[in-house]
């Protein structure tokens, strides 16, 4: 059936099986993905701000200064996102790893804060960070494709 390779498929992205240097690349490659939504998570919440002179739960500002400082501390947040999702796009372990436990701390938060929506979207968030986790494990652990340390059983 055509619906069986796209479960696969959705399967492998939502948690891949890591046994090579490569598996282990595209895994922590998911971890890119984290970066990105907090970016446009974060986007999103300085649009609210200034379009409604308010945070993103509903709770008015109490002067412009606030608004100006909350729209600054947004857009800092979004852009040390997207520097971090275009670091790990470039394969950077350290960034992978950064992001995703920034990941997992915005989605502990929000779950625990119990805002309501969004929780199909957080739990993908944790299932990339895991896989970027992991992939920076498999990372360390086989090395990086097409250096010397990589796929030293694929030669044998």
């Amino acid at each position: 059936m055509a619906t069986e390779g796209r479960s696969d498929k959705f399967k492998k992205m939502l948690w891949p099986s890591i046994d090579d240097s490569r598996s282990a690349m595209e895994a922590m490659k998911l971890g890119q993905w984290v970066g990105l939504l907090i970016g446009i998570g974060y986007g999103f919440a300085i649009v609210v701000a200034i379009s409604t002179d308010q945070y993103p739960d509903g709770t008015a500002f109490e002067d412009e200064a606030e608004l100006y400082g909350i729209v600054f501390m947004y857009g800092l947040g979004t852009a040390v996102a997207m520097l971090f999702w275009l670091l790990a796009r470039r394969g950077m372990g350290w960034a992978v790893l950064v992001v995703s436990v920034w990941g997992l701390i915005e989605s502990v938060l929000k779950l625990l804060g119990g805002s309501g929506g969004g929780v199909i979207l957080t739990i993908l968030l944790i299932l990339f960070c895991i896989s970027g986790f992991r992939g920076w494990l498999g990372i360390r652990k086989y090395g990086r494709p097409g250096d010397g340390t990589a796929d030293k059983d694929a030669v044998a």
